[in-house]
């Protein structure tokens, strides 16, 4: 198996074990060191949801802080596209805004870097005034 189709594989067992909740799974495949930021939420965003991030313990409050601000119902990956060690997915989700209760229904695009089959760097991109917060 070539190094992007594993790391294709590394990202979809991130979004399975993301489907489940399960943040402990998502982190073991990523770096102790990775970085993790959502450039367009910076400011827009609740708490560690719209800030960067390094390191696993950031990255946890993320979780923590996305998971406090929106209830997600759907989570569809639709397109994978991998060169080396770059993988990008386009993704519809949609949910509600917990503090509005209104829906939100947008298109992420995830770019991910990849070493040695563990994340080291993770840019999300998003509409950040899509959210009805």
């Amino acid at each position: 198996m070539s190094t992007v189709e594993t790391n294709v594989q590394v990202i979809q067992k991130v979004y399975e074990a993301f489907g489940r909740g399960d943040v402990p799974a998502v982190l073991a495949y990523v770096d102790e060191n990775a970085t993790w930021i959502n450039p367009y939420g910076q400011g827009r965003f609740p708490g560690q949801w719209g800030k960067p991030c390094r390191g696993h313990a950031e990255i946890v409050e993320f979780f923590r802080a996305l998971n406090e601000a929106v209830e997600v119902r759907g989570f569809n990956p639709f397109e994978i596209v991998a060169q080396d060690s770059k993988v990008v997915v386009l993704i519809k989700w949609n949910g509600l805004v917990r503090q509005t209760g209104r829906p939100f229904d947008v298109l992420l695009v995830h770019i991910w870097t990849l070493r040695n089959e563990k994340v080291v760097d993770y840019i999300g991109l998003d509409d950040a005034t899509a959210y009805p917060f």
